[in-house]
């Protein structure tokens, strides 16, 4: 059968061939078209994003972060400017929107193949943004750089940025934000004593909307495929991939699912939340996101992931073309 017929995007998987399912998918010699693209814009935008699922999409892609740039316009001769900022690939435009729209806040501005849906009035964030995020709180590692950034925007509401003493204490917690100062910033500022980073905050699942959230950013559905001779072993996998900083989340994921198993990979820096039991995904994971709907772009992949796993349940992928 001709590898034209497959519109695959290969990943990085130990010992056999795994892909993101697009347009269409070959099971061992059956070429089935997957002709289901509309349930993303009706997802979208119709449905009322949760709050939660914010946040978890925000756990998953956003940053917060304080930009420093010199200007002679101002007293102490740099200008701050804090904001938040979702970035995505462009045909994620409609998810984009509708978080705009939940939050009431902020704009898209395009950036090459991509769009940036933006906050940073310092109105909107002390009035908007930090309300969310103190009510639905980041899990991730994210939390401490929110932490961070939000004691900053508070000193630079009340002001206190204008003195001298407001602005070193800035400069102190955004050499802790995020990877802390570049060289550059470390050259101009070369007292500045980083802040202690926050580090206690829980790790446990809050409410399902922020894990379908989180899968939204994180997550990936993958048909996997093993050559053993003359046939083919094929079965799908919920993957879930995080920095090792945050293996207790994938932990927790994994217990608040009541399946799936979590490995640390060999290079010790990155772990891995799986489910590839057929019948787990049938009793949990499809389930739980049939319940709580994707919104993003990623919906599409989950659709065609699903269809495969009802050609597999049926026992479709046994038989070839002839």
């Amino acid at each position: 059968m001709s590898n034209s017929f497959l519109h695959l995007s290969k990943c990085n998987f130990p010992n056999k061939h795994t892909y993101n399912i697009k347009k269409k998918i070959a099971l061992n010699g059956n070429i089935y078209a997957l002709e289901h693209k509309a349930n993303y814009s009706s997802n979208c935008i119709k449905n009322n994003l949760h709050p939660y699922w914010i946040t978890g999409f925000s756990d998953a892609e956003s940053s917060f972060s304080v930009k420093l740039v010199k200007s002679s316009l101002y007293k102490l001769g740099w200008r701050l400017q804090p904001q938040f900022q979702i970035k995505l690939h462009n045909r994620d435009y409609l998810v984009l929107e509708s978080i705009k729209n939940s939050f009431g806040v902020g704009s898209i501005n395009k950036d090459g193949n991509y769009l940036a849906y933006t906050v940073k009035r310092p109105k909107e964030l002390i009035d908007v943004i930090i309300p969310h995020f103190d009510n639905y709180p980041l899990i991730t590692q994210k939390n401490l750089d929110y932490k961070l950034f939000k004691e900053i925007v508070i000193i630079m509401n009340n002001k206190e940025h204008l003195n001298k003493e407001g602005f070193n204490k800035i400069l102190s917690l955004r050499a802790s934000l995020n990877l802390g100062f570049s060289e550059a910033l470390k050259l101009e500022f070369p007292h500045v004593t980083p802040a202690v980073r926050p580090k206690v905050f829980t790790q446990d699942i809050p409410n399902p909307n922020w894990l379908t959230g989180f899968i939204d950013g994180e997550g990936c559905f993958i048909i996997n495929v093993q050559h053993l001779g003359n046939k083919d072993k094929i079965w799908l996998t919920l993957q879930i991939t995080q920095h090792i900083r945050d293996i207790l989340l994938l932990e927790n994921i994994s217990k608040y699912l009541n399946c799936g198993r979590v490995g640390v990979r060999s290079t010790k820096l990155a772990g891995d939340f799986l489910v590839s039991s057929l019948d787990v995904l049938s009793q949990i994971i499809i389930p739980f996101l049939n319940k709580y709907p994707l919104h993003s772009v990623k919906s599409q992949d989950y659709s065609d992931w699903k269809l495969a796993w009802e050609l597999i349940k049926k026992g479709e992928h046994l038989t070839r073309c002839r």
